[in-house]
């Protein structure tokens, strides 16, 4: 109950928290009524909530508690160690092939427009994008970023090179 309105864990996920999209093989919105008035609540869906939320299946992020102060570098952490993990995402640039948790496949429209242009090579881009952190990061930047003082690459700048590898060939 909140603000004297019942919702489910499918009314948050979906409703709120993905901006009132459809479920994964699901033929509605999960708020359905233009008159519901619990579609005030409903947020501009921000992907990085993909790496935050937990489902209970075996290709789910891990448990996190979040606060309203940090939420934003929280969700930034999660995303970066779900994208770090080759279970979620592991790039074979030699054989030309990206290796995708079933998340970035069931709400994939979350995380890329389907409209004109090339879907694989927009989510590449994406995944590029929420890797370096920020649109205005380069490459260069995340790197020395993600190195800190030490000579070795983070998982997250060898991936964002993979991926980079890609889109150039």
């Amino acid at each position: 109950d909140v603000g004297g309105h019942l919702f489910s864990f499918q009314d948050w996920e979906h409703g709120i928290l993905r901006g009132n999209r459809k479920a994964p093989y699901s033929l509605r919105k999960q708020i359905k009524h233009k008159g519901d008035p619990r579609k005030h609540f409903i947020i501009p869906v921000d992907e990085r909530i993909h790496f935050a939320l937990n489902c209970g299946a075996a290709s789910c992020p891990s448990i996190h508690t979040f606060t309203p102060e940090c939420i934003d570098d929280e969700l930034r952490i999660a995303t970066y160690a779900f994208l770090e993990d080759d279970n979620n995402l592991d790039i074979q640039p030699e054989k030309r092939t990206i290796y995708l948790s079933k998340i970035l496949k069931w709400y994939s429209h979350d995380f890329v427009d389907s409209g004109s242009g090339k879907k694989e090579e927009k989510l590449i881009q994406k995944l590029m994008e929420l890797l370096r952190g920020c649109e205005n990061n380069s490459t260069s930047q995340t790197r020395a970023d993600a190195s800190g003082s030490g000579t070795k690459k983070s998982a997250r700048v060898k991936k964002l090179e993979q991926l980079e590898q890609l889109l150039l060939e």
